[in-house]
């Protein structure tokens, strides 16, 4: 999780955002070239099915072909232009309750990302699908960091810009100047050292899973060997059974033991990474009513 990192950072929402919000907010426009081909296929199929129609079909009969060619054709721009109204209508409705990666600037895109990347994991980890982990506070709690990770981040890009803009190169020379500008520069520092503390503690929580993972799938890996035991030993007594071949077989389950305990000890590593993730996690604050789209 420290690779490089050049993708942008995904929309963060409101935890308390309806579900049908947020595919509204996430509903991706028509590229103007499927839309192109998508029209010129449903001519293509207009003139296939007006070129069946008998030379002697009675007026009306052409007219409803018309017709239906017609409808044929502008169905799926008729419906790509409501899907954008609506996702307009929803941006325009939940606006402070959905974050995109184009109100960040580059470090707090990159933040957000690292965050994103880490909750990703913990939560498409076989501990948390198993019920290793406590499942319901992991979506809970993580998502509550995700979306005050990324309120601290917009409003930092937000206040460097403003900063950057107003702290021109000659203006900053003067001592009046520097005496405010210099005290903001180390706030912006200070709140940019504060969130990137804050992400470092979620990815070490996902480095601890990632190793209770690992642990995880050796123990159920050395479960199954185990329930060959049986099997082996029959085996062994029908050909040559002795004292020190079945003691070896049966080491196999205490290998098992000991693999469950690696495994016991890395899931209480990451339940104790999880810590100050959950003792950090942010109030819950009563937002706008929350309304579908």
């Amino acid at each position: 999780m420290t690779s490089e990192r050049t993708a942008d950072a995904a929309a963060a929402f409101d935890p308390a955002l309806p579900s049908q919000a947020r595919r509204h907010l996430t509903a991706r426009r028509a590229r103007p070239g499927r839309h192109r081909t998508g029209l010129l296929l449903a001519f293509v199929v207009y003139l296939a099915a007006i070129s069946s129609v008998p030379r002697n079909a009675t007026g009306l009969a052409t007219l409803i072909m018309l017709i239906a060619g017609v409808a044929l054709i502008a169905h799926r721009p008729l419906a790509q232009a409501a899907a954008a109204a609506a996702t307009a209508r929803a941006r325009c409705r939940h606006r402070d309750r959905f974050i995109d990666a184009a109100d960040l600037d580059q470090p707090s895109q990159q933040l957000l990302r690292r965050a994103q990347e880490a909750i990703t994991f913990v939560l498409a980890s076989e501990v948390h699908k198993s019920g290793q982990l406590d499942d319901a506070a992991n979506v809970t709690v993580l998502a509550a960091h995700e979306w005050d990770i990324a309120r601290l981040l917009r409003d930092t890009s937000r206040l460097r810009a403003e900063h950057g803009r107003l702290c021109v190169p000659a203006a900053t020379t003067a001592p009046a100047v520097d005496a405010v500008a210099r005290p903001q520069q180390d706030i912006l520092r200070q709140v940019q050292a504060a969130v990137t503390a804050r992400v470092e503690t979620l990815e070490c929580y996902a480095y601890r899973v990632h190793a209770a993972d690992a642990a995880y799938r050796n123990w159920q890996q050395a479960l199954a060997l185990t329930g060959l035991n049986d099997s082996f030993l029959d085996l062994l007594a029908r050909t040559a059974a002795d004292d020190l071949a079945t003691a070896e077989i049966t080491d196999l389950a205490e290998q098992a033991s000991i693999a469950e305990q690696a495994f016991r000890g890395t899931l209480c590593d990451a339940r104790t990474a999880a810590s100050p993730v959950v003792l950090s996690a942010p109030q819950a604050q009563p937002g706008p009513a929350a309304s579908a789209a």
